[in-house]
């Protein structure tokens, strides 16, 4: 095998069958309310890459993930797993110096950094933010937003999704994968009425406890395109079906 940590099918699978589905880790079907939650209004308002790339809503859920405190009931267990779960994303290791290819993550993560709430700023640190950035980057799949938008949420979504990040490429697959991510406007599970009033230093901490309590979830489905084998290793593309067409020079 090469590329990365990859899959493997311990048993015979055939043509279309599915071989897996799950749910994100995290995506960025983050709702109007909780970026305003996690962000400044003012740079809302100004800047339109917040509400039109999906990489600052993956980011407000991120911040939401790491704000939440330990609770007595059920819901501290899945906010552990989901960490947990995180952490496993690949990242690049080593220290020292920023690299040339860490530094666009580095310089984005201060803008991002510099955007928050002054609550939500003492949640996460500007390294976290670009280590976040990187898994983005290196592990994130898109999912298309399925049923209507409103302005905060774009219609091409990304998700984090545990199993699939660990599928290596192949130009020639066997295997293909769909996914989708539930607007959050129809996804919601409700509001709570009892969640308190805003505090005095802005940080909108009911908003940010609905977005706990109502976060949409992408969902993918891996299906072979061919059959497989057992002990062989399951391959998707990264790159469209029309570009596989294209000689590998061009790809």
């Amino acid at each position: 095998p090469t590329g990365g940590r990859g899959l493997f099918a311990i048993a015979a699978v055939g043509l279309g069958s599915r071989i897996f589905c799950e749910e994100a880790v995290l995506d960025s079907g983050a709702s109007g309310g909780a970026l305003r939650a996690v962000f400044r209004e003012e740079v809302l308002r100004g800047n339109l890459a917040c509400t039109a790339e999906p990489v600052w809503s993956l980011v407000a859920q991120f911040v939401v993930l790491t704000s939440e405190e330990e609770a007595s009931d059920g819901s501290w267990r899945e906010t552990r797993s989901r960490r947990a779960a995180l952490d496993a994303f690949y990242r690049p290791q080593g220290g020292g110096a920023v690299s040339a290819e860490a530094e666009p993550y580095e310089a984005l993560a201060k803008e991002m950094h510099a955007s928050l709430r002054d609550g939500t700023k003492v949640a996460v640190s500007q390294s976290a933010l670009a280590d976040f950035l990187h898994v983005v980057r290196l592990n994130a799949h898109t999912a298309p937003v399925r049923g209507e938008t409103d302005r905060c949420v774009p219609r091409e979504g990304l998700g984090l999704f545990p199993w699939l990040h660990l599928t290596n490429h192949s130009c020639e697959p066997n295997a293909s994968f769909a996914a989708t991510l539930d607007d959050p406007a129809q996804a919601r599970l409700g509001r709570r009425s009892d969640l308190g009033a805003e505090p005095a230093d802005g940080a909108a901490s009911s908003e940010v406890a609905e977005a706990m309590v109502g976060r949409p979830r992408a969902r993918m489905e891996l299906r072979a395109v061919r059959p497989i084998e057992s002990g062989e290793e399951i391959h998707i593309s990264y790159l469209e079906a029309p570009l596989l067409r294209w000689p590998a020079s061009a790809r």
